[in-house]
Order: C-alpha cells, then sequence, then structure tokens
C-alpha cells in the first residue's frame, strides 16, 4: 500500500492523478456554471460550482507552475520529450453500475412527483439525468484517460453527479435558499469520491456495487410504499354521487341563479393576523366594506397550502375525490353542481401549475391548457439542476400583465346568460418555503400586499360596475408562512412552541362575500373557507338545510403546525391551547 501510495505522487504520476483532474473538476463547474447561468437557473446549484471553480483555479495555477516544470524536467534528464505514454483505457461492465448512484435520488424526484409527470415526462427526466450522469463519469473519463488516471476521472465525475442530483434533498433539509453551505457541500463530495477512488479495485469493487444496488433498490422501494392518512384512505371511496353536498343539491331548481364571481389572492389573510406582522389593512377592508361586501374576520381553512385548501373549498369535502388536484381544476363538486345548473365554468389562474398533472376540466380556462400534462419534465428537470424545489419554480406561466389583462377581460364581459368564474392571482404571495426567512421576509410582503389591493380595487370596480347583480367572493387560501421557519414547523419546533399567530400564518383566510340582496345573513354562517359554497348553494336555492353538507371545521393538515389543531374555532395545544384562533369578533 505504501509503494503505491508513493507512486501515486511521483511526479510521473501527478499528471494523470493530479492536474488532470483537477482541471477536469474546474472544466465541469465551469460549463455546469455557465449553462445554468444561461438557462436562468441560478440557485444553490449554481453557487455551489462556481465556489469548486473558484477554489480550484489557484490550485490548478500552482500545479501549472511547480508540477508541469518538474514533469519537464524529469523527461528531459531522461532523454525524453513530453510524450503520451497512455492509452484510452475502457470501462469495466461492472463500473456500468456506479451510474445508479447519482440516478437515486432523481427516481425518488420522479416517484414524488408522478402524479403531475406522464410516462414520457418521466422517461424525459430519468435520460436527461442518465445522459448527463454518463457524460461526467464514463464518456469524458474515458477520452480522458490517455492523459489522465481513469479511475480517478470516474470518481470524481460520480461524486460530482450524485452531490448535484441530492442538492434539492440537502437544501430541504438544512433549509438552504439561493445558496448553501459549502463545507457541506464539498464534505459530502470529497467523502464519495474518496469512498469510490478506495473501493472500486479488484478486491472491494463488488462491495462497492452492492452497496450502490441496495441503496438504489431500498431507498426507491421506501418512496414506493404507500403513506396514505385515514383521509386518503375514505377518499378512494368517495364520488360525486355521495358527497354531501352534491347529493343534497344535485337535481333540484335554484330560486335564482346568479353569476358567482370568486377571486382568490394568493395567501391574503384577515387584518388580525396581519396587524400581527406589523401590517395595517383596515384601508382596504373599509373599501370593500363601502362596496356592500360583508366581511368575515374570523375565517381559516382546514388545509394548507393551495392544493389542500382550495380542492377542499371546490368539493365541500376533507377528501380530495380522487386526484388532488381534481378540485381546483374544474372538477369538483361545486363546478359539477354548478354545470348541472346551466352555469359555463372558468378557471383564470396565474400559471397551469393550478391543473398540471390533470388538465383544465373548466368550460374556458386561461392559461390554454393544451394537454393534460404540461411540460413538467423541464419543470422537474430544472427544479433538480438548480438544487432546490423552491415554491416559485413555475416556468409556464405568462406574465403577470397578460394575467391581469386576460381576467379583466372576463370581468368585462358578460359571457354567457350563467357563468362560475374562479380567479386566482398571484399576489400577495407567501415565502419561499426553504425552510429558512429571508431577513425582508415581512417586508417584501408588505408591499406585495399593496400590489395585491391596487389589483383588487380594479377588479372590484368593474365587477361592481358590470355585474352588480352577481355574488362576489373574495377570498385567500391560506396563509403566507412568514413566521417560524417560513414554512411548517414539525421538523425544528415542538408543539409547545407554537403560538396562536403562528397557527393563523399558515392557515388564516381573508373572506369578504358581496351578496346580491339583503336577505343573506341567514345563509352565512361560515366558520370555514369551506363553507362558502354550502352557504352560495343554500343562498340561491333558500334552503338553509343545505348547510348540512358543511364538514367539520378542523384543521387537517396539522404537521405544518407541530401536532397543533384547530376545532370550530377553538386551538387545541400550544401556547395558546384551548382559546380562540381569532380575538377579533364578528
Amino acid at each position: 500500500m505504501g509503494n503505491k501510495l508513493k507512486n501515486f505522487f511521483r511526479v510521473e504520476s501527478l499528471i494523470p492523478n493530479v492536474f488532470v483532474p483537477t482541471l477536469t473538476l474546474a472544466m465541469y463547474c465551469g460549463v455546469i456554471g455557465l449553462t445554468l447561468n444561461y438557462y436562468q437557473l441560478i440557485g444553490v446549484t449554481h453557487k455551489f460550482v462556481f465556489k469548486i471553480l473558484e477554489k480550484s483555479l489557484p490550485v490548478i495555477l500552482s500545479e501549472v507552475v511547480i508540477i508541469i516544470p518538474l514533469f519537464i524536467y524529469k523527461q528531459m534528464k531522461k532523454g525524453k520529450w513530453f510524450s503520451f505514454t497512455q492509452k484510452i483505457s475502457t470501462i469495466s461492465s461492472g463500473d456500468l453500475i456506479i451510474i445508479l448512484l447519482p440516478l437515486t435520488p432523481i427516481v425518488q424526484y420522479i416517484i414524488n412527483n408522478v402524479n403531475i409527470l406522464s410516462i414520457s415526462e418521466i422517461l424525459i427526466v430519468f435520460s436527461f439525468f442518465f445522459f448527463s450522469s454518463g457524460l461526467v463519469i464514463y464518456v469524458i473519463p474515458g477520452l480522458l484517460s490517455i492523459v489522465g488516471n481513469l479511475h480517478v476521472l470516474l470518481a470524481l465525475g460520480t461524486a460530482l453527479a450524485f452531490t448535484i442530483a441530492i442538492m434539492p434533498l440537502l437544501s430541504q433539509n438544512f433549509h438552504w435558499f439561493m445558496g448553501g453551505d459549502f463545507n457541506i457541500q464539498i464534505l459530502i463530495f470529497l467523502a464519495l469520491f474518496v469512498l469510490i477512488f478506495i473501493l472500486n479495485n479488484k478486491r472491494s469493487k463488488k462491495i462497492l456495487y452492492l452497496f450502490i444496488i441496495m441503496n438504489f433498490l431500498v431507498s426507491n422501494a421506501i418512496q414506493l410504499l404507500p403513506q396514505r392518512t385515514v383521509t386518503e384512505k375514505r377518499d378512494q371511496l368517495l364520488t360525486l354521487e355521495n358527497n354531501n353536498l352534491y347529493s343534497v343539491v344535485n337535481r333540484r331548481i335554484p330560486e335564482f341563479t346568479p353569476d358567482v364571481y370568486l377571486l382568490v389572492y394568493e395567501s391574503y389573510v384577515p387584518n388580525e393576523t396581519l396587524l400581527a406582522y406589523g401590517i395595517n389593512n383596515q384601508i382596504q377592508e373599509d373599501y370593500l366594506r363601502r362596496n356592500d361586501f360583508k366581511i368575515y374576520p374570523n375565517i381559516y381553512s382546514v388545509g394548507s397550502p393551495t392544493i389542500n385548501s382550495l380542492s377542499r373549498l371546490f368539493n365541500v369535502s376533507i377528501d380530495y375525490l380522487g386526484d388532488e388536484r381534481r378540485g381546483i381544476a374544474g372538477d369538483g363538486v361545486v363546478q359539477n353542481l354548478f354545470k348541472n345548473l346551466g352555469y359555463k365554468t372558468y378557471g383564470i389562474v396565474t400559471s397551469t401549475w393550478i391543473f398540471r398533472g390533470y388538465g383544465s376540466m373548466y368550460d374556458s380556462s386561461y392559461p390554454k391548457v393544451k394537454e393534460v400534462n404540461m411540460d413538467s419534465d423541464d419543470l422537474l428537470i430544472s427544479a433538480i439542476s438548480i438544487g432546490e424545489f423552491r415554491s416559485d419554480l413555475i416556468f409556464d406561466i405568462p406574465s403577470y400583465e397578460d394575467f391581469v389583462q386576460e381576467k379583466q377581460t372576463f370581468l368585462e364581459n358578460k359571457l354567457v346568460s350563467n357563468g362560475f368564474y374562479y380567479f386566482h392571482s398571484g399576489y400577495p404571495g407567501h415565502s419561499q418555503n426553504s425552510g429558512a426567512c429571508r431577513a425582508n421576509e415581512i417586508e417584501i410582503y408588505s408591499q406585495n400586499l399593496e400590489l395585491a389591493n391596487i389589483e383588487m380595487q380594479e377588479d372590484i370596480g368593474i365587477l361592481v360596475e358590470k355585474h352588480p347583480d352577481a355574488i362576489i367572493i373574495i377570498a385567500g387560501d391560506h396563509g403566507p408562512y412568514l413566521t417560524k421557519s417560513c414554512i411548517g414547523t414539525s421538523k425544528d419546533y415542538d408543539i409547545s412552541e407554537i403560538s396562536r399567530l403562528d397557527i393563523q400564518d399558515r392557515f388564516a383566510t381573508f373572506l369578504a362575500i358581496r351578496w346580491p340582496t339583503d336577505d343573506y345573513e341567514k345563509f352565512d354562517d361560515i366558520i370555514v373557507l369551506q363553507d362558502i359554497f354550502p352557504a352560495v348553494f343554500a343562498y340561491i336555492f333558500d334552503d338553509i338545510s343545505i348547510f348540512e353538507s358543511k364538514i367539520d371545521p378542523e384543521i387537517l393538515d396539522t404537521s405544518l403546525i407541530s401536532g397543533v389543531n384547530v376545532k370550530n374555532g377553538t386551538i387545541y395545544g400550544g401556547i395558546d391551547d384551548n382559546e380562540p384562533l381569532f380575538l377579533h369578533s364578528n
């Protein structure tokens, strides 16, 4: 072993064993960094590869100054000039197993996102990382083996491919946003490089291969295990026909059929919550009251974030009735009931993310959906390449100005005799959900809230003028995630640390409704966001018994608040145990 190590660091060996691999690593990082820069995929991986490049350049320079002259000197002493004495090495068949190492997290990502990926998109994502990993593990090392050590280059390429592939998991676990801890990243990279280099020899390579295969199989088998909650198990048994609201309302004739406009503003919350952040939105609420809106200050959602909240809103159920996007994508209980009453349904949203993996089932929608699955492969490849699954990684959106223009076109025009319209605006929006709050997170939200308020006033101005007899619903979908870790708290905070604000921050929702007549009060017993449509249908059918279809007002996604629960507006667990969720009185 001592002789091998001594030979490895001989001047003649430093070129293939040190200089060429270091230069190759710098080349890899430079190309990857420039490619990410070109496609504007700036984030954790981008900073990591440029940091390696920054660290490797002085090393390469010192090698050029020291190793190359020494090598040339020794060659000249032997009466030789610089010449290639190696031949291109070949990859052994067993080494082909090594590529499974960086592909292990890739397959996990695919499994976790299988609900939004078609078969062809799965193949595209897998193939992209299979060939890109194969390029740095096999192809380039094979070509450079004429001047470099194949085993060193193979270990180097594997370590880099794996570190980049696992970067989203590292970002999630360590709460990285737009940049990670280089010490952790380089430690993983170097540890894997050393492990592959040491074990990839005649004596121990079978152990290495067995480890890689077992890691690939076990890791991905765990992802495939069913992880269903009681709610999801019940969900398999539910259909439209046995949904409580559907069975009560279907095939009945309403007293009247007003247009219904639901305008959702992302992460918009009531003023009680905003005041706790240091923001006062009283002027906006006063504006709504002046335009005959009733504000419901104590409303929360049983689910969070958007899909969990709004699909349950549109299904009037704690269950999704199959696909989790079914309700929000236009095929929920509410939309089907409106269609049965002769309504046309419209879904005008900022991004096809709403419909991703299910497609739009609205009679008309925006952005236009060309097919059921829409470029989810690009989204997943981009997210993995960036190194973090951020909440803002939506690449198929039109410009926000185009969305607002399209929305206001729908608001201006009376398209059909009866219409149900769902609009989903992007402001004020929520935190980036990395698990670490930015220093100015609340300031950003406050600025975006001002934009949302301007947009809302423009929307309401059009609706009140053009459609004064419509039911107009202004709502948030969930909270903005601005407290604690700016994401779910279960990983970092004990239940005893969860406050009223932490709960509101994730589940509170703004709600204001403009009813077309004054006799609405007996129909608006709304506790949670998911009560909206039982109230609407009770109103248009003039039948208070429809309220019997309401769901239990109990938070379902309690892991977001470390196990604290809210039932019928009362907190159970945490700092404010047995106290009301909202202190503001109706």
